[in-house]
């Protein structure tokens, strides 16, 4: 927790079957109707898709890459 960084993505593909999209540790691919995998060099990783509506306190304020920024909801500030 806390270890996430923000990275840039550059699409590689977008078409009928899903999209890859390159960083400069890996690739990421989301294939459509599969699970996604992390590509780095010749090593895949099966990733887990979570639900955004049931982790969204895990994903926006413990992993990481939006500490310290406002995500525009009405109760932000509260």
């Amino acid at each position: 927790k806390g270890g996430m960084k923000r990275t840039s993505l550059k699409d590689i593909v977008d078409d009928s079957e899903g999209k890859i999209f390159s960083t400069g540790d890996g690739k990421l691919r989301l294939v459509t109707g599969q699970k996604p995998v992390w590509i780095s060099g010749n090593k895949n990783v099966n990733l887990k898709v979570l639900p955004l509506t049931k982790n969204e306190d895990l994903v926006f304020n413990q992993l990481g890459p939006y500490d310290g920024q406002t995500l525009g909801s009405v109760c932000e500030e509260i």
